[in-house]
């Protein structure tokens, strides 16, 4: 007897909400579109975080190891716009969706340019989960201390301050302040 395995054919993702709202685990082809990164983070272990931005939104790419790099032949960096389609694997992580390379992932029909500098994105706390993984501002916040934690505030909002990607920062209570970053979801929570 003899058995038959075919790959199944990625799918096809117009963009980074369509990419988002597919099942965990699936493959597909990413169209990006003026795809901007807006942040690139490397951890200790060698490990890239990048979060970029289209029309429809953000997403994080977890590269492993580099394979975009590797793939690219540079190390991606922030207001690179990219426009073309790339093969990526839908995951989460901690409440996150993310996308990673996979052993198809190829930049050939990519196109790198350099964009212009990255805005953040001005909203309001109550908007935080609508835009994980994006650089955004939040404007006329209280920066308020509780138990050696830091929140932002805004009426009967907040959301814990924190310093994801380890530079340094260290936050003082204050009135009318703006904040700007990555959000971040840890667990469900923004």
């Amino acid at each position: 007897a003899e058995k038959t395995f075919t790959k199944n054919a990625p799918k096809e993702a117009a963009d980074f909400a369509a990419f988002k709202a597919l099942t965990d685990k699936t493959i597909a082809n990413l169209k990006l579109t003026n795809a901007q990164i807006t942040y690139v983070w490397k951890s200790d272990n060698g490990n890239t975080s990048i979060y970029a931005r289209d029309a429809s939104g953000a997403l994080l790419v977890y590269d492993k190891g580099s394979q975009i790099e590797k793939a690219v032949g540079m190390a991606p960096v922030a207001n690179v716009v990219l426009d073309g389609s790339v093969e990526l694997q839908k995951t989460t992580y901690n409440g996150t969706v993310q996308a990673a390379p996979t052993t198809g992932t190829k930049f050939d029909g990519v196109s790198v340019k350099m964009g212009d500098a990255v805005q953040p994105k001005a909203v309001e706390i109550n908007e935080l989960k609508d835009n994980v993984s994006d650089l955004v501002e939040l404007n006329d916040v209280d920066i308020v201390e509780d138990e050696g934690k830091f929140y932002a505030k805004n009426g009967m909002f907040h959301v814990q301050l924190f310093d994801h990607f380890h530079k340094g920062f260290k936050f003082e209570a204050k009135q009318h302040g703006v904040v700007k970053g990555i959000v971040a979801n840890y667990n469900g929570t923004y």
